[in-house]
C-alpha cells in the first residue's frame, strides 16, 4: 500500500516538473522569438509592397485564413477581381434572337444588341496565384458567374460575358505595425468592412444624403479613428520562399 501511494506521489512530482519545464522552454523560446524581432516602418520597401496586397482587400477577409486552403471557387473569384488590362481580350459578339454565338460551342443570352467579352487564358489564373501566392495548384476551369463576369471555358481559356458591376462592400485598411521575424514579415493592421446598402450599417458612418444615393455615390472616407475603434486587428504573415515573401496565413487578433 505504501509503495503504492509512493509510486503515485513520484508519478505526481514527475508530471509538475515536466509541467514546469515545458512551460519555463516555451516562455523561453517566445522570449527569443521577441528579441529576434525587428520593428519595420510602413515606408520599408517590403512593407510597402506587401501591405499594398492585403490594403482594403474584401476577397479574402475570413477570421482565420490559410492560403494553402484556398478552394477552388475562391481561386477563380480571387484572380477575377484583381485581373488587369493586360491580362484579357476584348471582342464583342452581335445578338442574334437574343443569343449571342461566341464559338461553336460557347454562347450567352442576352437582352442586348451585343454582347462584351473578355477571353482570359488558364495561364492567367495559374501564373496569379503563383506570382503573388506561391500556389502550385491544379485547378478545375469551371463555369462561374461572379460580379459581373458570366465565364463559359473552351478547354483552354475562358469565354466571359462582361456587364458593368459595382461593389458596395467597402474595406477600409489601417496600418497598426509591421515587424521582421527568421524568415517572416508579420504585419498587423486595422480593418473595417461596410456594406452601404446595408441600411443599418451605412446610417452607422455615413449620413442619409449619401446612403438614400449610395449607388451613383464613390466610396466616401472614414477616419482613422473609427476605424481603429470598430475595425478588427488582423495578423497577416508573410513568409520568405525563392527570394520573395508570401502571404500564408491571415487571422482576426481581437473581435471589434
Amino acid at each position: 500500500m505504501k509503495d503504492a501511494i509512493k509510486t503515485i506521489i513520484l508519478t505526481i512530482a514527475i508530471l509538475v516538473v515536466c509541467g514546469i519545464v515545458f512551460a519555463i522552454v516555451t516562455n523561453l523560446e517566445q522570449g527569443i522569438e521577441l528579441l529576434s524581432r525587428t520593428k519595420l516602418p510602413i515606408t520599408d520597401p517590403d512593407v510597402k509592397l506587401l501591405y499594398d496586397r492585403v490594403e482594403d482587400n474584401t476577397d479574402l477577409r475570413k477570421a482565420s485564413l490559410n492560403v494553402e486552403d484556398l478552394n477552388n471557387q475562391e481561386i477563380l473569384e480571387l484572380v477575377i477581381d484583381n485581373l488587369t488590362k493586360e491580362d484579357y481580350e476584348k471582342k464583342t459578339v452581335e445578338a442574334e434572337k437574343i443569343v449571342c454565338q461566341v464559338t461553336k460551342k460557347i454562347s450567352f443570352n442576352t437582352e442586348d444588341k451585343n454582347c462584351k467579352i473578355r477571353i482570359i487564358s488558364n495561364s492567367v489564373f495559374n501564373d496569379y496565384i503563383k506570382e503573388n501566392y506561391n500556389l502550385d495548384k491544379e485547378l478545375d476551369f469551371v463555369d462561374f458567374d461572379y460580379h459581373g463576369y458570366n465565364c463559359q471555358n473552351s478547354g483552354k481559356k475562358y469565354y466571359c460575358m462582361y456587364s458593368s458591376y459595382k461593389d458596395y462592400v467597402y474595406g477600409y485598411s489601417l496600418f497598426d505595425s509591421a515587424y521582421k521575424s527568421k524568415d517572416s514579415i508579420i504585419i498587423n493592421e486595422y480593418y473595417l468592412q461596410v456594406d452601404v446598402s446595408d441600411g443599418d450599417r451605412c446610417y452607422t458612418y455615413f449620413d442619409e444624403e449619401y446612403c438614400a444615393d449610395y449607388k451613383e455615390n464613390d466610396k466616401k472616407d472614414i477616419s482613422d479613428k473609427v476605424i481603429k475603434k470598430d475595425g478588427v486587428l488582423y495578423e497577416h504573415v508573410f513568409s520568405l520562399k525563392d527570394g520573395k515573401y508570401y502571404l500564408e496565413k491571415s487571422y482576426v487578433k481581437n473581435e471589434g
